[in-house]
């Protein structure tokens, strides 16, 4: 929408600095502080933002520019599909105490494709805070049940990661460049730091100890259990 309105909106501007100014408006261009001749670089607006403003509040006529569209959407009968998707990859670094069977998570790598980056505080804020979250319903935060009631009735004993649990090392690059033809821009990275993290850890706790976990969050105690189960398995060997 912004990239459809930014053609008639600049061309208003330039017309309304033009009949201030009294240059016609091909001579224009924006640039720092208002409209500039064009070939003058990086001198003085020949009118400013605010003279605009001004001139547009005094004449009661505001600057407005309008566009439409219809936003594509996903064909009925596809039941919770997006039309468009953000992609992404997760690795993972960990440290399995083997006789504790205590998880530590290291390091993780986050790449992620959702087009431009509009905002990259929050784009990290969103990568980063989903890579905790989801750290947390991996390795802590166990949401027991017992007749259909919930166990846990404080955060004294439902354990949600802090900084301190936290991956010493969290690093997030940006793919940009959408495919060829894609027109409709930045994506949405609002949980997609999280989703992959969980299979990144159980894989490499596969590697790490040769065992599947098959249920989240990883108990310690499980892993302890099928440590001695393998070892079983081996001395039978």
């Amino acid at each position: 929408a912004l990239q459809r309105l930014k053609p008639p909106f600049v061309q208003a501007l330039l017309e309304q600095a033009a009949e201030l100014g009294g240059f016609a408006p091909e001579e224009l261009t924006t640039g720092v502080g208002g409209l500039h001749r064009k070939g003058d670089g990086e001198g003085e607006p020949v009118v400013t933002y605010a003279q605009l403003a001004a001139a547009a509040d005094q004449a009661a006529k505001p600057l407005l520019a309008q566009t439409a569209f219809d936003y594509p959407t996903t064909p009925a009968g596809q039941v919770g599909a997006h039309y468009l998707y953000s992609y992404a990859a997760a690795i993972v670094e960990v440290e399995v105490n083997m006789l504790t069977g205590r998880v530590r998570v290291v390091a993780t790598d986050h790449v992620i494709a959702a087009g431009p980056v509009i905002n990259p505080m929050g784009f990290l804020g969103q990568i980063e805070g989903g890579s905790v979250m989801a750290l947390g319903f991996t390795l802590t935060e166990d949401a027991a049940m017992q007749e259909s009631n919930y166990v846990r009735h404080n955060l004294d004993t439902y354990l949600i990661p802090t900084f301190r649990d936290s991956p010493q090392i969290i690093r997030v690059e940006a793919i940009e460049e959408l495919p060829e033809g894609d027109t409709f821009g930045p994506r949405g990275v609002g949980e997609i730091g999280s989703v992959g993290l969980a299979p990144a850890i159980t894989a490499a706790v596969r590697q790490a100890t040769g065992i599947w976990v098959n249920r989240l969050p990883i108990s310690p105690e499980d892993i302890v259990q099928s440590i001695d189960w393998l070892e079983g398995v081996e001395a039978i060997d």
